[in-house]
């Protein structure tokens, strides 16, 4: 019987043996290099136009409107140069010291220390990488509460200095030295320090984010679920290559990740054998949330119905704060409780993703902050659960894409590319920058068909700004045409958008616009994550708090909240002089042009104004489609409802 043998690899391509850290002026032009690309990539994001744009109109205030857009654009323009210049003279840099360092190494010769830790090149790379994301990230946590940037910028970098001390320091035996005691002490202190900055800042100032995502930490949890995602999918990547590599010779029962084989980045090696404990931490947290939930069937409030059949099981506010229990009822009233239940349990997905986002940055942490890779029998136990997780999520994916359910990755990538690449310079292109010009041009070209202006008249010396003003102007006093904007789901951000673009230029209201919506998010999601898009200055509605996870109904005390609270919203006069969406779809008379329906069956489906009984809000049927089967409405199908129709009858007799 042979047996094969595993050759090590060569010298000139193991980096190991490369004589680096001999001389310590390539590792410090090493390092000055890899910090003249991170000042780079820093600025290139800072290089967007809404920065610039802010600090120029703050800049000349008071000035004259011609005045002031001829010097903004020139402010603007300078700026982007000398920011352009900075990162070219930068980058060149850079790309020069990097040049030397490499020529440096190449060369014959030069002493490599024995007991000098092993420049890895690109196998080490990975694990820089992480560690300045995950820095980026984590200051992030503080951006919205408050904290100066220049604070959480400096804890951060002061722990992950010390981290990279203490992982360089750490000798082959793992025996704490003095130096690297004193390093991984300093790294937890600042990392105790941001945490206390993150939490106690706010509460200090007397400020609350209770009405904001994540209690004001989206932008940071949002960049590490990216970064966590990013991770898992380069880890099974690199760890499957590597697996398929290493046994492409011969059938083995485990795939082999013993040294002497290929070199893999230690960082890839050490997030793989974390993330199957932190996936059992979170399937174990989802359980001890679900499973309680679902051992009872509560009563939930519902919304009160304007057309077609009354829903089973009403409900209108909960009496003294508590959720009721229903403990006997018709089957198919028990079929539609428990449908509502469904839906509340993934209302829950909020705080869900901040735990994730918490294990994910755990797990980031441990694969930069070990000094060395994780065992090999750890690793052969960690990839049979990583190609679980992997093919589960493949399994899943498909099976949503072939079925009409709904697709997981069409939602996320809606998501992403609704904000403008100013807010993501490096994401996939925004598709909003398009589709609400052309929504606007639509919706004026319909509603100036039938009327006749001076626009375009032999002698008219008016700018084509002013025509389209004085247009828009007399579309909102004639009433020969209507349009009524019906929009589902993140649809009805495409349309609320629109709408404000049109009421840029009146201030009168819209009086021939009507908005239909359903199964919307824009104050459960939009109006928490993005408040100054679609908060309460912007729509006109009350505010919204962050579901629970422990409570029969997630939305409890917003529930108690909205019943308790006078009216359902309207502008504040401190916080935005613009007028909000509720007053741009005000009537003459004092009616809401604007309709949203909603169902506690839809998992995606909130109330825009409050849930207590109001004019905006309305309950849609909880049965499907007339099928020979009873099907329970969900998200999709409200165009279907009585209701739809209803309301868009009523909308027209509004206007």
């Amino acid at each position: 019987m042979r047996t094969r043998r595993s050759r090590p690899p060569p010298e000139c391509l193991d980096p190991a043996t490369t004589p680096l850290l001999s001389r310590w002026w390539l590792t410090l032009g090493a390092g000055l290099a890899a910090a003249g690309l991170v000042v780079v990539v820093a600025l290139v994001v800072r290089n967007v136009d809404t920065t610039v744009r802010r600090r120029a109109e703050r800049a000349m205030q008071g000035d004259e409107p011609e005045v002031r857009d001829a010097r903004r654009h020139s402010i603007i323009r300078l700026k982007l140069r000398q920011r352009e210049a900075v990162a070219g003279w930068v980058l060149l840099a850079a790309i020069a010291v990097y040049t030397a360092v490499a020529v440096a190494v190449a060369l014959p010769g030069g002493p490599v220390v024995e007991h000098a830790p092993s420049f890895l090149g690109l196998v080490i790379a990975p694990s820089i990488i992480l560690g300045v994301l995950l820095a980026i990230a984590l200051s992030a946590l503080g951006w919205r509460r408050g904290v100066p940037r220049w604070l959480s910028v400096t804890v951060v970098v002061v722990g992950g200095v010390s981290l990279l001390v203490a992982v360089v320091s750490t000798p082959k035996d793992l025996h704490l030295a003095p130096l690297t005691t004193a390093a991984y002490l300093l790294a937890a202190l600042a990392a105790i320090l941001l945490a206390a900055l993150v939490v106690f800042w706010p509460m200090a100032r007397r400020r609350s984010f209770a009405y904001q995502g994540w209690r004001g930490t989206g932008p940071g949890v949002i960049m590490l679920l990216s970064l966590g995602a990013a991770m898992l999918l380069s880890t099974l990547l690199v760890l499957g290559t590597q697996c398929a590599l290493a046994s492409s010779g011969g059938p083995t029962p485990i795939c082999p990740l013993t040294p002497g084989g290929l070199t893999t980045p230690v960082a890839y090696r050490n997030f793989g054998g974390t993330v199957p404990v932190l996936a059992v931490v979170l399937v174990l947290f989802v359980l001890v949330v679900a499973l309680p939930r679902m051992r009872t069937t509560p009563r939930l409030t519902t919304p009160e119905t304007v057309g077609g059949r009354a829903l089973r099981e009403p409900l209108r506010s909960y009496r003294d704060g508590r959720v009721p229990q229903v403990k006997s009822a018709g089957k198919l009233d028990f079929r539609m409780l428990n449908a509502r239940r469904s839906a509340a349990l993934f209302h829950r997905g909020e705080p869900v993703l901040g735990l994730l986002a918490a294990l994910l940055a755990l797990g980031v942490i441990v694969a930069i902050a070990l000094p060395q890779p994780l065992r090999p029998a750890l690793l052969d136990l960690a990839l049979p659960a990583l190609g679980l997780i992997s093919v589960a999520a493949v399994v899943t994916i498909a099976e949503n894409a072939l079925t009409t359910k709904e697709r997981p990755i069409g939602v996320m990538w809606d998501l992403m590319c609704f904000l403008p690449r100013a807010g993501h310079p490096f994401g996939p292109p925004c598709y909003a920058e398009r589709v609400i010009p052309e929504l606007r041009d639509r919706i004026v070209a319909w509603l100036e068909a039938d009327i006749s202006t001076s626009a375009g008249t032999v002698g008219d010396r008016r700018t084509a700004e002013e025509r389209a003003r004085d247009e828009l102007r007399a579309l909102t006093t004639r009433q020969r045409r209507k349009v009524v904007v019906s929009a589902h789901s993140l649809g009805a951000v495409l349309a609320v958008s629109t709408i404000f673009t049109l009421g840029a230029d009146t201030t009168d209201g819209l009086k021939n616009i009507a908005l239909l919506t359903y199964g919307t998010q824009l104050r459960a999601y939009f109006g928490r994550f993005f408040p100054e898009l679609f908060g309460p200055a912007a729509l006109g509605t009350l505010p919204s708090r962050a579901p629970s996870l422990w409570k029969a109904d997630p939305w409890l005390k917003q529930v108690v909240e909205d019943h308790l609270a006078e009216g359902s919203g309207g502008r504040d006069p401190d916080v935005r002089d613009k007028p909000t969406l509720r007053e741009l779809l005000t009537q003459p008379d004092g009616q809401i042009a604007w309709v949203n329906l909603w169902r506690r069956t839809d998992y995606l489906g909130f109330p825009d104004a409050s849930f207590k009984d109001n004019e905006i809000d309305r309950g849609a049927d909880e049965f499907g489609p007339p099928l020979y089967l009873v099907k329970v409405a969900t998200h999709p199908g409200y165009q279907a409802s009585t209701q739809y129709m209803t309301a868009l009858r009523d909308l027209m007799r509004r206007l």
